[in-house]
């Protein structure tokens, strides 16, 4: 549906039905340059990996300190407690 007062093309057209929630890792001690797509290859800021997520997506933390202005975006989970080694959310502390 378009509602604006300009119509757009079928490819502008936006949505989430077709999005696959993703779940990104946050380790402080990890190297810089990770994707977040493992606790190997985890982010070393929490700040790194909410600059990528979309609805749904999840961050999981590695305990620990973390510093820095954090934006929140709507319906992103963020969870901490995390040794490092969790596959389900449900093995944290």
């Amino acid at each position: 549906m378009d509602i604006g007062a300009y119509e757009s093309a079928a490819q502008y057209l936006t949505g989430y039905r077709d999005y696959t929630p993703k779940r990104l890792y946050v380790r402080q001690e990890a190297e810089t340059g990770g994707d977040g797509s493992s606790w190997e290859q985890a982010y070393n800021t929490i700040v790194g990996a909410l600059q990528v997520t979309s609805v749904s997506d999840e961050v999981w933390v590695k305990e620990g300190t973390y510093v820095g202005p954090l934006h929140l975006e709507p319906r992103v989970g963020v969870y901490g407690g995390f040794a490092g080694t969790e596959t389900g959310r449900d093995q944290r502390n």
